[in-house]
Formats: C-alpha cells, sequence, structure tokens
C-alpha cells in the first residue's frame, strides 16, 4: 500500500506544470560524413530517433539520428542524389522528398526508401511532410497546371483531400487518429489559411482580429490541439487552435511581433520560433508558463557558443529538436533532454518523506 501511495505522490507532482519545471541537455547532432558542417532536425519520435537534413558534398541528404551515430537514408537513383527528410513515426518510418528527375515524396522503412505516387494526370511532383504511427502520410502533390493540392497516402495509394475547394492546398501534419491540418486558398492571388480536414469534413481555422487574412497549420497532437501561425494586426504570431478557439501565443520579449509553432505533443506544449533583433530564437510554450527562450533553459553550461534558433519538433517525453547556430556561423541539429529542476527533484523528496512518515504515523 505506502508504494502505491508513494507512486501517487509521484504522478501528482509530476502532473503540475506550475512545479515541475525543466532546464535542458544540449546535444550538437553534428553532420553527416563528408558533409559541408550544416544540418537541420526536423522530426523525432517517442523513442528518442531523429530525422532531418543534412548537407552533403552532393548535396542535401535525409538522415536518421540515435545515440551520437547520424545515418544517411539514401536518394532515389536517377536524380540529383538528393533527398530531404521532414518526420518520423514511432516504427522509424521516414518520410520526405527526393529527386528523379523532379520530386517525389518517399518513405524509408527498414533502409529501404519507396517512392509516392503523384495524383493521377498530375506531373508526379510530390512531398511527404509527416507520417502517423499507422504509416498514414500526409503531403502535397502537384498537377500539370501547377496546382498543389494536400493528398493522404495509405497502404501505398494517394488520395486527394475532399472538400478543400480552391486552386493550392497543403499538408503539414497528421495525428494517429488521420487528422490532417494544414494551409489552403480560393486562389493563387488570395491569402491562404489554416484548415483541419478529418474524414472529410473541412473546417478553416482563420486568423487573427486585424490579420490579413492569413494562417498556416503546421501541427496537430492526439488532442487534436493544433498549432501553427496567423497574421494580426501586430504581425505574425504563433498560434494555438482548440475548442473552436484561436489564440496568441505571443512573442519573445524583445521580439519584433513575429513568432511561429510548429509542434504540439499530447502534454500540450508547443515549440516554434520567435524573431528578434538578435535574430530567431527557439521556444517553448505551456499554459502555464506561457512562451519561453529555449537558449534560457539550458543547463549551465551546455550548448555553450551555440545558439537556438528553431524548435521544429518535440515528443511526449518533452525531448526537443532543431536548429542551431555556432559563434563561426556553423548550423547543426540539435537535441535537447529535459531534466526536472533541482527544485522539482527536493520537492519530490520532501513529499515521499512526508507521506513515508505518515504512513508511519497511522501504523503505531
Amino acid at each position: 500500500m505506502k508504494k502505491q501511495w508513494l507512486t501517487l505522490l509521484l504522478v501528482g507532482l509530476l502532473g503540475h506544470s506550475n512545479i515541475v519545471l525543466s532546464q535542458y541537455l544540449f546535444t550538437d547532432l553534428g553532420d553527416l560524413p563528408g558533409g559541408s558542417n550544416s544540418s537541420l532536425a526536423n522530426g523525432i519520435n517517442n523513442s528518442g530517433i531523429v530525422t532531418g537534413i543534412g548537407r552533403t558534398n552532393v548535396g542535401n541528404r535525409g538522415f536518421a539520428w540515435l545515440d551520437g551515430f547520424m545515418l544517411d537514408i539514401g536518394a532515389f537513383q536517377g536524380g540529383n542524389n538528393t533527398s530531404s527528410a521532414f518526420d518520423i513515426n514511432d516504427s522509424g518510418q521516414i518520410v520526405g522528398t527526393s529527386n528523379q528527375t523532379t520530386n517525389h515524396g518517399f518513405i524509408w522503412d527498414s533502409g529501404i526508401m519507396t517512392m509516392l505516387p503523384g495524383l493521377p494526370g498530375g506531373n508526379n511532383r510530390s512531398e511527404a511532410e509527416a507520417i502517423n504511427n499507422s504509416g498514414q502520410i500526409a503531403g502535397f502533390s502537384v498537377t500539370f497546371g501547377n496546382s498543389t493540392q494536400a493528398v493522404m497516402w495509405d497502404s501505398g495509394t494517394v488520395t486527394e483531400l475532399s472538400n478543400l475547394g480552391g486552386s493550392f492546398s497543403q499538408a503539414f501534419d497528421i495525428n494517429d487518429s488521420a487528422k490532417v491540418v494544414g494551409t489552403r486558398s480560393a486562389g493563387i492571388s488570395i491569402p491562404s489559411l489554416a484548415f483541419l480536414w478529418d474524414a472529410g469534413q473541412v473546417t478553416h481555422l482563420g486568423d487573427f482580429a486585424g490579420g490579413q487574412h492569413t494562417s498556416r497549420a503546421n501541427g496537430i497532437n492526439n488532442l487534436d490541439q493544433i498549432v501553427g501561425w496567423g497574421s494580426s494586426s501586430t504581425g505574425t504570431r504563433a498560434a494555438l487552435w482548440q475548442n473552436d478557439t484561436m489564440t496568441n501565443l505571443g512573442d519573445l520579449p524583445g521580439g519584433f511581433d513575429a513568432s511561429e509553432a510548429f509542434d504540439i505533443n499530447d502534454s500540450g506544449q508547443v515549440v516554434g520560433l520567435s524573431y528578434a533583433s538578435n535574430g530567431k530564437n527557439a521556444f517553448i510554450w505551456d499554459q502555464v508558463n506561457g512562451m519561453q527562450n529555449l537558449n534560457d533553459l539550458l543547463v549551465p553550461g551546455e550548448g555553450i557558443g551555440w545558439t537556438l534558433t528553431e524548435a521544429k519538433s518535440i515528443n511526449n517525453s518533452g525531448q526537443i529538436v532543431g536548429r542551431a547556430t555556432f559563434l563561426d556561423g556553423t548550423t547543426h541539429g540539435f537535441l535537447l533532454t529535459p531534466i526536472p529542476e533541482p527544485m522539482t527533484i527536493g520537492l519530490l523528496g520532501l513529499g515521499a518523506m512526508t507521506l513515508i512518515q505518515r504512513r508511519r504515523n497511522i501504523n503505531k
């Protein structure tokens, strides 16, 4: 019984985000062998496997990274030998685009890169942006008339997302319920607005009051919380859509009224970038603490010389990946791993000791 009560106490303390504040360990992901000292981390799964893009002497190549080892996942034969990786699911399947006369979406699974088909009647150009844990993929395909249409690939079959309308749409994320988010426009010269697509039902997410009728949805979690950006009367701001409400996440102090959210995990933690006088800064946002500069949350002595410029993805353990810039201008992908602050550890220990003492008194 004591063990059960102790477990409940620990869960209770950890579940209060106003108590548990994280600092982060910093890992420089480096670059691919033969690379030109440039990389970007785009996605991370719940096992901590990272995917992204590394610059090599032949051009960009998609990679998979785990425990200090970066793997070049290859490219299609017959093209310019380049590829870009954008997302990874918990099975280790990676999606992105690779060139073979034109860019084609792909899925990479256990060392094999498979081309994804474009829409019938199109020019076969496509891009795979996101993959869920069922292997369903969201992205877009381009037709002969250069009309870009949001699509879903399921078991190798491509389907245009229904009822979006307009002449332009792109899908950027998909959750485990196959709900898709992205942006669409009614015409080439008409601003594009964020959308949520759910089995053919389309919700147009809008923008902020006073905005320019422009917005974009970049990420969706399994609680149907959506993040991206929207235009407002004071600039472009990171946005959170939930329960039919659009929330302006603001920007970092000293910012230029410009920010963008890229991803949200199932705990509601949001990551992205905010523009400031010194350039871009990566941020994390939650309901309690608001927007925080990730550069200020590194464990002392971590990431010396690096500036975290953009946070692209966050998993359910709170690990974050993105891009950082070194003092000499080098840009590398990074991984941040959260650890509880000493205050939190002390609270956990104090709570456990108090509970044990109470149990002893009860048993007297």
